[in-house]
């Protein structure tokens, strides 16, 4: 074979070679096409709902599978997963007998349950009747109309005592002696501490060692001491959690209660004429003069003020002072 026949072989070749590319990459580019039109139509007809909420609805409304409970190392899943009640109950604490009270045991189905299975709205206890609002707001409301009328200087003050009188002070109490287990504590495993040095000091001597019952008793001392604590300190941030929330809520019930029926003249910062004659004179022409409309919104010549129309907002800080001074004043 000559060199020119070798030449065009070889160019006849890589005509071949470059053609065979051109088909392939065609092929390639119409495959791609063909997946980018699928990808486009599946992305078109496809839900917008996330894996995400998909999961936490399933998971929301069925219950988790229960496994045989040999099939559970944990002993505390071996009972059956309760069910969701069809209608919420009463918190078990306004029946709840002393030692139930004192280890918060009527708290423990409602525990007991959200460690088996997410807790749902009817799974939430109903608030004790014994601390509802409208209750603890009649009594606050009329203690402090009573105090009131005795003249005493501060009445709403003593009123919010009278009312919480037994769970403030109860709190109080259990602070206390938290506080002053806290500080013996230490002195007793003191005292334990240098009963079984003493015995060991004996043993090796042979000396007569310490009488066994006062280590017993320092042992019993020490885990009485510590339990006490713990329930007093657990029953000191309870009640002192409840008393807030408690006044906090009868508070804002008479604030708003307040602010319905609150007169205009005391709305726009006026002051209670006395109840002479001058003064009914002077009400009777703010009146008067209300009826035709005010020269200066929210001011009246004298100087008093009467209403302008305009609504109180209770959320405003200052607003919440001012409408408790009035409280003060006049209910």
């Amino acid at each position: 074979m000559s060199s020119s026949d070798f030449k065009e072989k070889a160019e006849t070749e890589e005509q071949l070679r470059h053609s065979d590319m051109i088909d392939t990459a065609d092929r390639v580019d119409v495959r791609q096409g063909e997946d980018g039109d699928e990808r486009d139509a599946l992305n078109r007809l496809k839900s917008y709902a996330t894996a995400t909420s998909v999961t936490s609805a399933t998971a929301t409304n069925r219950l988790p599978e229960q496994k045989p409970w040999y099939k559970q190392p944990n002993p505390l899943r071996w009972s059956k997963v309760p069910a969701v009640p069809k209608e919420r109950t009463v918190s078990p604490e306004h029946k709840a007998g002393f030692f139930s009270s004192l280890v918060f045991q009527w708290i423990a189905p409602l525990m007991s349950t959200g460690y088996r299975r997410p807790l749902q709205q009817n799974d939430i206890y109903i608030v004790n009747p014994d601390r509802a609002v409208d209750p603890l707001t009649d009594k606050m409301r009329d203690a402090f109309k009573r105090r009131v009328a005795d003249g005493n200087k501060y009445p709403l003050f003593w009123a919010v005592h009278e009312t919480f009188f037994r769970e403030f002070w109860l709190g109080g109490f259990c602070a206390l002696m938290s506080a002053i287990l806290q500080v013996m504590s230490p002195f007793t495993l003191r005292y334990l501490i240098q009963f079984a040095t003493d015995a060991y000091i004996a043993s090796t001597q042979g000396l007569p060692p310490p009488h066994i019952g006062a280590g017993v008793g320092l042992v019993l001392g020490v885990t009485a001491m510590q339990v006490l604590q713990s329930l007093s300190t657990n029953h000191f941030i309870y009640r002192g959690m409840l008393v807030g929330g408690m006044v906090r809520g009868s508070l804002i019930s008479l604030i708003y209660e307040k602010s319905m029926v609150i007169s205009g003249r005391a709305k726009a910062g006026g002051v209670e004429l006395p109840d002479t004659p001058a003064a009914r004179a002077v009400e009777k022409d703010d009146k008067e003069k209300t009826k035709k409309g005010p020269e200066k919104p929210g001011e009246s010549p004298d100087g008093i003020g009467w209403g302008n129309g305009r609504i109180v907002s209770t959320k405003r800080p200052e607003r919440k002072s001012y409408l408790l001074l009035t409280l003060s004043r006049s209910i």
